[in-house]
Formats: structure tokens, sequence, C-alpha cells
């Protein structure tokens, strides 16, 4: 089943001492690409995080961003360094004493507000009973990004197909169009030949060289199968389970190649039309490819 690389999800959970809430971004990416954005006391459990997110999402850039809930049971606590204080005051008594006319202010605001008198400590969080309520918001959160990515890998799928059997009918009209090339070539070059030299009568010999040498370099029966050949390999490929991307990148490319030779090659109008619109759908299914797992 195809899967795309683009997704959303979210996932909450909560116990008695705590909750946590996860979103998940996931983008397209060559490689596997997690990043995980968390409050500094759960950095243990980012490991956890990873590994399960790994496990689940193979290919991509995801971006996981875990935090509390407000209504978390966790609060933080003003800690005053007293040691602090008391040197701050001991201060504040030299400077009265060489400078006896300063008036002194010792309001608490004021004296609250200065550096590093108070600061805001983070209780000590147990990482096991924080991985028991992180887990479940997790796996809903995965869950979220993988039903995004299943549906819009059948979208994927459905407009891939689309595009192949455009290819198809546009490489059947090439190749029952080939033949007549070759014949066409050879009508053109003997009413040259004859407006040249209408008094010489004609070297079928010669003409017969010329023609063979033009059918064997116009000669597109290999390319043709070959393309055939990619296109029914990458609509097998879509019903493949498991990581498909790479593979499809893969085929995508050798099409891109055949129709690039088949183009080279033409020297009729009607086949160079099919070949641009053969190139085209490749172009797009290349970008539709990019974005899948």
């Amino acid at each position: 089943m195809v899967s795309s690389m683009t997704g959303y999800g979210l996932g909450e959970s909560s116990n008695d001492k705590t909750g946590f809430r996860v979103e998940i971004k996931a983008v397209n990416h060559r490689f596997s690409d997690i990043l995980v954005k968390m409050p500094r006391q759960l950095n243990s459990l980012e490991e956890r995080v990873r590994k399960m997110t790994a496990q689940t999402l193979v290919r991509g850039r995801i971006e996981i961003y875990i935090s509390f809930d407000n209504a978390s049971a966790l609060s933080k606590e003003v800690i005053l360094d007293e040691a602090l204080l008391r040197s701050y005051m001991r201060a504040l008594d030299q400077i009265n004493l060489l400078f006896p006319d300063l008036v002194r202010d010792d309001s608490v605001s004021l004296v609250a507000s200065w550096p590093d008198i108070l600061r805001v400590d983070n209780p000590a969080l147990d990482g096991e009973d924080a991985w028991q309520c992180l887990e479940p918001a997790l796996q809903q959160a995965l869950a979220g990004v993988q039903a995004m990515r299943s549906q819009e890998g059948l979208r994927l799928a459905v407009d891939i197909r689309v595009k192949i059997s455009s290819i198809m009918q546009a490489r059947e009209r090439v190749a029952l169009r080939a033949p007549f090339v070759v014949q066409e070539y050879k009508t053109r070059l003997e009413n040259r030949i004859s407006e040249l030299t209408s008094q010489t009568p004609l070297d079928e010999a010669r003409l017969a060289a010329e023609v063979a040498y033009f059918a064997d370099r116009a000669a597109i029966d290999e390319e043709l199968v070959r393309l055939e050949s990619h296109c029914r390999q990458m609509m097998e490929t879509l019903d493949d389970t498991g990581q498909i991307g790479r593979k499809l990148d893969f085929i995508v490319q050798e099409m891109n190649r055949e129709a690039n030779t088949i183009g080279s090659k033409s020297n009729d109008l009607d086949i160079t039309k099919d070949v641009i619109l053969i190139k085209n759908e490749i172009e797009k299914i290349k970008e539709q490819v990019q974005n899948i797992e």
C-alpha cells in the first residue's frame, strides 16, 4: 500500500500526576530525519521517543513537539538563594558606610529583582512515571500521522495510475506510427532523387542502403518495449507493501531515459508530440514519487 511522507498527528494523555501533548509534523525527505523538541526535564526519554517514531515512520523529516498539558500537576517552585541575599545585604551595608548620605531602599519587590536572588526550579520527574503517561500520547500522534499518510498515499497512487495509463496510450500510438515513418522517408527520398536526376536511372541499391541506414538509426522498437515494461513494473510496485518510494524513483528514471532516447531518434511530428506528452507525464510522476515513503 502506498504511503505518503506527509502527515500530521496530535496526541494527548494524562494521569493523576501529569499530562502530555504530542504534536508530530512529517514531510518528505530522502532519509529519516527525526527532530524532537521537549522540556529539558524529559531529556532522558528522548531516545525512547526517537526509537518508537523510527519504528513507525521509516522515512521523512519528522518534527515532534512534546509539552506538558496546562492541567498538569507538575508545578514549578521558586527558590530563594539565601546565601546570595546575605552577600547582597553585606555589600549594601558597606555602601552605607562609604556613602551615608545615600537613601537605602530595601523593599521586598526591589530585593526580589536582584540578579539570581530567585530562581525557578522544576521538580524532579520520575522517568518511568512520565513515560507511562507520554507513551499513549505519542502512539496516538503517530497513528494520526500514519492515517494521513495512508490517505494521501492512496490519492497519489490513483493519480500515478492515471498518468501511467496516459503514457501507455501514447506509447501505443508511437508503436503504431513508427513503421510508417520509414516508408514515408523512402517515398520522400525517391521523389527527391527523381527531381534531381530526372534523366538518370534510379539506383535502387543505393536507395535501399540509404533507407536501411535511416531505419536502423530511427528504430525505437527496443525502447518502446522497455518503456512498456517499466510502466507495468510501476503499476505492480504500487500494489506492493512496505517502503516503495526508492524503487518507484528508480523506475521513473528508467522511464525518462527511454522517453529521451525515443525523442532523440524521432524524425516524425506525430511521434514527437506523443513523446512530449510522455515526458510531461513522467515529470509529474517524478514529483509525486518524491513524497512516497
